[in-house]
């Protein structure tokens, strides 16, 4: 387990060859970056150039940004107070809104179940004053039609005969022959 000693380059064989020397590198394929690799200290002594070089340098003007909601200048609309009190007003709303208990939900769902309701209502009653009834069959013309060159008033009795649309059918709907029926119709047909 012990380890043995070796001779040292100094005591090595001298040859007649030529020694040995590193392979000469040339540049790889690509662009490769052309700028030198700097030390830590290089880069600090450069930054002193530089100021010393311009010390009377002025520095590039930015515009002043404006709120477009409250027009004061240093922000923008996205960073306004007025939005975010906004905003935190709508989530006190909802926060609010997810507190009620089921029973005020079911409340405030029957009042507006009950206006929408009187509202409709209404409208009826206004209707009816004026005359007009409620259109029940919305493919069929209202009873009454005004003529507007006469300023008369035409019923839709009189003018059903001229209709052939509005004419109710005079056969009721019967079932129509079955399959076997329709072949012996057929069958007979084709021999007579």
């Amino acid at each position: 387990g012990s380890i043995l000693g070796t001779n040292g380059p100094l005591l090595w064989r001298q040859t007649l060859f030529i020694p040995p020397l590193p392979p000469n590198f040339g540049r790889g394929a690509g662009r490769p970056s052309t700028r030198r690799r700097k030390d830590v200290g290089d880069t600090e002594e450069k930054k002193k150039q530089r100021k010393g070089k311009q010390p009377m340098k002025m520095k590039r003007q930015k515009p002043t940004v404006t709120c477009k909601k409250c027009g004061v200048p240093g922000h923008n609309s996205r960073s306004c107070d007025k939005r975010k009190e906004q905003e935190l007003e709508a989530q006190s709303q909802l926060t609010q809104e997810q507190n009620k208990s089921p029973l005020q939900r079911a409340f405030e769902t029957i009042l507006e179940t009950k206006r929408k309701n009187a509202e409709s209502y209404e409208k009826a009653k206004k209707r009816s004053a004026y005359g007009l009834k409620p259109n029940t069959n919305p493919t069929l013309l209202p009873p009454v039609i005004a003529n507007e060159d006469e300023g008369e008033a035409v019923d839709l009795e009189s003018l059903r005969p001229e209709c052939e649309e509005y004419q109710i059918p005079k056969s009721a709907n019967r079932a129509g022959p079955t399959p076997h029926q329709q072949l012996q119709m057929s069958q007979g047909k084709s021999q007579g």
